[in-house]
């Protein structure tokens, strides 16, 4: 995650689509480190050294209390977070077929048929208005924001003790709403008018938007994104189709690669018969000899 945030810093000038990616992969990397400690590999039951012609065997012993304490505090953590993420879930589904009065501002949601909601003014709209605002969330549907943002969110409330998890997942909203806003540019909508419709819709909007939708204008978010809109050397253009596979091909080697090689199991070979006691005094276990009360 700080390897993240400091290639996003070095990509300051690049397109969002591309740091939002950056983010994206940090946290699967993550979640990765963390499948691998919670399913590590079977380590041995007991170390073996080899000292002179005998074979000392070193129990490894269990955890002490306190870990397990911890360890039910993280189970309970987890589940309180898991819940609020599919309350907010089941809150945007009840809107969609019962409650559709409740949204107050153009949002998208969805796995496998992803939705788009217009508030019911939307249809006392200008013209422009409805159509920058499918724009916007059309380029959430074909960049599937919504979903990684409910990834991203599983892996925050799994290891939600991780503060930079929550920065991240935090990025990956502000990015996403950058790149969507991009796509709209992109595909030739005026920036000062696109901006004048952007703060029409959120000064519109009243009451909170859960935070598993992905709305196209977040008041806390504005200001920002208005000046990005605004700004001419702003770089809007997304990775292309090769780009994406090189990218998500090298995230997900790299992230393999940290997870395995963060949580390899720690084995310790024989030692010689000469060098053994001195490498189990240095770490501050007995020898065999000292064992028996014959301290060399």
């Amino acid at each position: 995650l700080l390897l993240a945030a400091t290639i996003n810093a070095l990509l300051r000038g690049k397109s969002a689509d591309l740091r939002h990616r950056v983010w994206f992969a940090a946290i699967t990397a993550t979640a990765a480190i963390g499948a691998f400690a919670l399913f590590p590999r079977a380590l041995p039951a007991t170390i073996t050294f080899q000292v002179a012609t005998s074979a000392v065997p070193l129990a490894i012993r269990p955890t002490s209390s306190w870990l397990g304490t911890l360890r039910y505090l993280w189970l309970l953590g987890a589940a309180l977070c898991c819940l609020r993420l599919m309350a907010g879930i089941a809150v945007i589904a009840w809107w969609t077929r019962f409650a559709q009065h409740k949204v107050t501002m153009p949002l998208t949601w969805g796995f496998f048929r992803p939705r788009v909601l217009l508030p019911t003014s939307a249809a006392d709209w200008p013209e422009f208005r409805r159509d920058v605002a499918m724009r916007h969330e059309s380029a959430h549907i074909q960049r599937l924001d919504w979903i990684c943002q409910i990834v991203a969110s599983a892996v925050t409330s799994i290891f939600w003790f991780q503060p930079l998890l929550w920065v991240a997942l935090h990025r990956i909203r502000i990015e996403a709403e950058r790149a969507a806003d991009d796509h709209v540019l992109e595909s030739g909508v005026d920036a000062a008018a696109y901006a004048v419709e952007l703060v029409a819709v959120a000064r519109a909007a009243s009451g909170r938007t859960p935070m598993t939708a992905v709305p196209m204008a977040r008041v806390n978010q504005l200001e920002d994104r208005i000046r990005r809109i605004l700004d001419p050397s702003t770089r809007r253009t997304p990775l292309g189709r090769a780009g994406k596979l090189v990218f998500t091909a090298v995230a997900f080697i790299a992230s393999w690669g940290i997870g395995a090689a963060t949580t390899a199991p720690y084995r310790v070979g024989p030692q010689s018969a000469t060098s053994s006691p001195k490498v189990l005094r240095k770490i501050g276990w007995p020898t065999v000899a000292e064992d028996f009360g014959h301290a060399p």
